[in-house]
């Protein structure tokens, strides 16, 4: 289940929560979409871009019950972060961000759907463990939008009517260790 969470909640959420182990493992992936609210982007299909992602969230976190998805107003997680940067999704693990997509080119394009979200976060690593949910054999070609209607006609994969790097600049808060409770810093320079 997709958790909605504010700025003041993103260090127990995700910093804390994503040091927890699981499974064996050195600790929880936590995946991070920053949202926009009800105002819009740049564009009609920026904005409904946007909203696939969102939807692709929700639908992930359904699958995906070992992972935490969390979602919060990205004016309000990163003050100043540019709206041309959404999407955004920030892939946490052991108190530290390990990948992220920014931009709606590192989410293949225009026409997101839920397989194309889902597809890149096993490239980057993500879904490593969960071979037997993930049902993909490839990148599912992007929905074409109906643009009289507005509805995603789904072409690949499945759609959601049922990696790297971006080069920007943030300040997020990250834990530097999560076997350190006397860190000087909870903030971390991301490129």
């Amino acid at each position: 289940e997709e958790l909605f969470i504010s700025r003041n909640d993103w260090s127990r959420e995700v910093n804390e929560a994503s040091c927890i182990r699981h499974n064996g493992n050195d600790g929880t992936w936590v995946i991070i979409n920053l949202t926009t609210e009800s105002q819009s982007t740049t564009s009609i299909q920026h904005d409904t871009t946007c909203r696939a992602v969102r939807q692709s969230i929700q639908s992930l976190a359904t699958k995906y019950t070992d992972i935490k998805f969390v979602s919060i107003p990205f004016n309000s997680a990163i003050e100043n972060w540019p709206v041309e940067n959404l999407p955004t999704i920030f892939c946490y693990y052991g108190g530290k961000l390990r990948c992220q997509l920014v931009g709606v080119d590192e989410f293949g394009g225009h026409g997101v759907n839920v397989g194309r979200v889902e597809w890149r976060l096993k490239e980057l690593g993500v879904f490593d463990g969960y071979e037997e949910l993930f049902d993909l054999e490839f990148d599912p070609e992007p929905d074409v939008i109906d643009r009289v209607s507005e509805n995603r006609v789904g072409r690949g994969g499945y759609s959601n009517n049922k990696g790297g790097f971006g080069g920007v600049s943030a300040e997020l808060a990250t834990a530097q260790n999560c076997n350190s409770e006397d860190d000087e810093s909870d903030y971390d320079d991301v490129d």
